[in-house]
């Protein structure tokens, strides 16, 4: 990226924004997560509020393939005051340079496994993914040294691993184990695959009309035959 970014000024150089296999990785996630994000989970929004989403998003896609030995890139990663940052990410938008307009961008191949992870976690705790990333030391230890604020391997500490595994725990339960539902009120359900069927055929105006101020999924259980929410 340094062809593109001059780190002294901060500026872009328009006519030599081109494709580099880091541009066409992230632009590739980025892409395949505007392309097959749940509308309805996830609706449509704009400017701040779109760009802090979709910067979530590539965090967390990154740093679950990380674990898992998968690729990722943290290159021009950043510990900005409100949370981890793509700069480059930001500094296109920023300039309103969309993805499908640098140059030869090429097509990479995203994980589907860490994919799926990613969506679930952001469909879930859209409102609380700031929270999330606050909690990590590869930002909190790094946020108020302007001088050299990057992200690397070497910034991510034990206890920024067990909390990256403890997401990835309850997320794939989630995946292997659960499905979706959403109230009329925008409230994830989350049904046992084993119970859904009947849970949705007996149950589904209570599904419909559930509403709940906490944040995160709610679970609907059935036991002996009765719909419980928790």
């Amino acid at each position: 990226m340094s062809e593109v970014l001059n780190t002294k000024t901060s500026a872009y150089n328009f006519d030599m924004i081109k494709s580099t296999l880091d541009v066409d990785f992230k632009a590739s996630v980025l892409k395949n997560f505007l392309a097959k994000r749940n509308k309805k989970l996830l609706p449509d929004s704009k400017g701040i509020a779109e760009g802090i989403l979709q910067q979530k998003f590539l965090f967390f896609y990154n740093l679950f393939s990380y674990v898992q030995g998968k690729p990722y890139t943290f290159l021009a990663l950043k510990a900005f005051e409100n949370g981890p940052v793509y700069n480059d990410i930001r500094i296109m938008a920023k300039n309103g340079i969309a993805f499908e307009n640098i140059k030869d961008i090429a097509e990479v191949e995203i994980d589907k496994d860490v994919f799926a992870q990613t969506m679930t976690l952001v469909e879930l705790f859209n409102d609380k993914l700031s929270e999330f990333s606050h909690k990590f030391d590869l930002w909190k230890n790094i946020k108020d040294t302007y001088d050299n604020n990057a992200i690397t391997e070497k910034s991510i500490t034990e206890d920024d691993m067990k909390w990256i595994e403890l997401f990835l725990e309850e997320i794939n339960n989630i995946n292997n184990n659960y499905r979706k539902e959403l109230s009329t009120s925008g409230k994830i359900i989350l049904i046992h695959k084993d119970d859904h069927k009947e849970v949705m055929s007996k149950f589904k105006p209570q599904v419909d009309a559930y509403r709940a101020e906490n944040a995160g999924p709610v679970y609907a259980n059935l036991i002996e035959g009765e719909l419980f929410f928790a």
